[in-house]
Parts: C-alpha cells; structure tokens; sequence
C-alpha cells in the first residue's frame, strides 16, 4: 500500500462546526484550591463522574443534569476513576500514611467496600471479573496486580517500581508490562512469566527469571515501534499518544497523526496544522485519542475537536474548544455529546454538538 501523506491540497474539505452549552456545575471550589489543578472524568451511559478541585467525586445523571450524589475523597487527581458493572473505583485519601481505593455504587454513591491497593493507575482490563492492572500496593510498591473484587482480594501481584505509570499491552492470552523505562516483560493472566530463556534479565524479581523486551511502544499486531521509528515519525520519543483496535495502532505527537497496519506499514500520515486551523499562539497541554474505528479517527488536538474521516483522508468536523481551556473530556457519541472540565474554574460543561458525522 502506497503512503499517503494529507497536505493541504485538502484543506477545502474542512468544516468548523458550533457547539451548544446546556450544562455548568456550581461546584464550591476555591481560587486556591485551583493553583494545584488535579481534576478526572468518565462516563458511562447514564452517568458522567468527576474527581474535582474540592477534593469530591461527583456524579451527574445525563438525562436531569442534576446531581445525583458527592462523595468526598480528601483528595483530587488527574487519574480517571475505574467502572466496574454498577459501581466505580476511585482513590481516597485516609489519614496522613493511608490512602487506599474505594468501591462506590455508581447509582447512589454508597460505599461498597475498601480495596487492599491505593487505587489503579491505569485503566484496568477486566476478565472474568478480574480487574488487571496496574496499581501502588501500600506494603510492596508499584505492582502489576490481578484484583478479584468479589472476594476483595490480591489474586497475584508482580512488583515493577515505576512502571506503574504505564499502562499495559493486554493481549488475549498475555499481558505486556512495563518494568521502568523501556523495559516490558510478558506474563499470562495467571501471573506466570511466559519468556524466561534470555540473557537479560528482569532485576525486579529474585525468585523467577523474566525476559526483557527494550521498545517504547507495540502495536495491535504486537511489532515494536524503537526509538528511530519515533525520532523519525515525530522529531520525539516521548509524550506520545496511542490508542489501538484489532486492525490498527493509531499515534498522535508533535503536530502529527500516523495510522499503522500490519507489520508496521504506515497506512497514513498526517500533519495536522494542515487541517486543524490554529486557534491561540499557546500550544494547548492537553491532546486525546478519544475513539477509533476502521472508518474514522475522534481526537482532541490545540483546543480542537475534530473527526477524521479515514477513507476519505479528510477532517469532517472540527470544534474550536478555546473557550473552556479543557483540562480532560469524555466525548458521548450516542447523545452527540462532549463533558470537559474547564482549567478556567474546574467546572464541569457540557456541550451539544450541532453536526456529526
């Protein structure tokens, strides 16, 4: 397949559309409060849950827009809580030693019970009602943990230091894991190391031996991307987002979109400053990669939203999103709606998207 590199030839293909607010939160939050900006969201299809600057989770019904129930946390951060069936899991804070993670009922914001870690850092995968995932347990440290919820308790754990803060490659059969810096390793979901005849080991474990993998990203098909393909693709090798389905990885950078197929074949590349029009001199902090599928690509890139249309290599719909200086944001796609919260105030809005493709 020939790659294809979208230029500005088509630029007359894009379309800036209006948005409509229907909602702000009245949430108590102080300007001081707001120097340390720490504020999550997500949603599910009744239900849109924020972690605000007054240190409360909040959950706002979507239909009445009221607010079904607060619960305080005695803590705010930018890690998005976790659904679970009916209920979520988010962080708390317990005294000045203990923090630890709380099951709430996602309908009345009860709590359900106290988990044994401090909270997930990364969105778990969920088999057969088993959360994996990776997490800070109090007593060992940064771990790759397999939580059973039912019973409330540590299915199995494997200490990785700092590679907490990535988040895993789950696989059908194997989970790829992150052991600091560019370092994964493989286990299976019952927590068995699966590559153990190598030269380099993982210095983590004492008692197993655990094969290295040196990259910084994988794809769908489970190739690695090194650090030349990024250098190359992108000028950088960090700060990269992606998001990948069963037939493409898709990665967003330093003013650049690239779509891969199989075996690393570059599908499309795209600048994006050819077709997201620029709104401020100011290069907005926050990007996402918020949906994909096989025909279009939904992200948030300099205050934009924009839809990319992948079979016909253009930009479908874009919203200029300046106005709420958004720090994260859920986009509801079955009610063509979008929820961000503002770094203006730490409130939560909610915009009505007048044209969708």
């Amino acid at each position: 397949m020939k790659l294809i590199t979208t230029t500005s030839l088509f630029f007359f293909y894009l379309f800036s559309y209006a948005q409509i607010e229907f909602y702000s939160s009245k949430f108590e939050i102080s300007n001081h409060n707001l120097t340390a900006f720490y504020s999550s969201i997500i949603d599910d299809y009744e239900s849109v849950y924020v972690i605000t600057n007054d240190f409360h989770i909040h959950a706002i019904d979507k239909k009445t827009l009221s607010t079904k129930w607060s619960y305080y946390l005695a803590t705010k951060s930018n890690v998005r809580p976790v659904l679970f069936q009916e209920s979520i899991l988010v962080g708390q804070h317990k005294s000045a030693n203990e923090n630890y993670c709380v099951q709430l009922n996602a309908f009345t914001g009860d709590t359900i019970k106290t988990l044994k870690i401090n909270r997930f850092e990364t969105t778990p995968n969920i088999k057969d009602n088993i959360l994996f995932g990776t997490a800070i347990n109090p007593k060992t440290g940064g771990s790759m943990i397999a939580y059973d919820l039912n019973n409330n308790s540590i299915v199995w754990q494997k200490f990785i230091a700092h590679g907490y803060t990535k988040k895993p490659y789950y696989f059908n059969a194997k989970i790829i894991v992150n052991a600091e810096k560019d370092n994964w390793f493989t286990i299976d979901y019952y927590g068995n190391i699966i590559d153990t005849i190598c030269t380099k080991k993982n210095r983590f474990f004492d008692d197993e031996n655990a094969c290295l993998r040196n990259f910084k990203l994988i794809t769908f098909d489970e190739k690695e991307l090194k650090k030349a393909f990024l250098e190359k693709h992108f000028k950088e090798t960090s700060n990269i987002i992606q998001e990948n389905n069963s037939n493409m990885t898709v990665l967003m950078a330093n003013e650049t979109l690239l779509i891969i197929g199989k075996n690393k074949k570059i599908l499309q590349k795209i600048n994006l400053n050819n077709h997201i029009p620029k709104v401020s001199d100011k290069i907005s902090d926050y990007s996402a990669i918020l949906k994909i599928d096989d025909t279009k690509i939904w992200f948030f890139y300099n205050d934009n939203l924009a839809t990319y249309d992948i079979k016909m290599k253009i930009m479908t719909n874009i919203y200029d999103l300046k106005k709420w200086n958004t720090h994260q944001l859920v986009l509801d796609l079955s009610n063509l709606n979008l929820w961000l919260i503002s770094k203006n105030d730490g409130q939560l809005y909610g915009l009505k998207l007048n044209q969708y493709y």
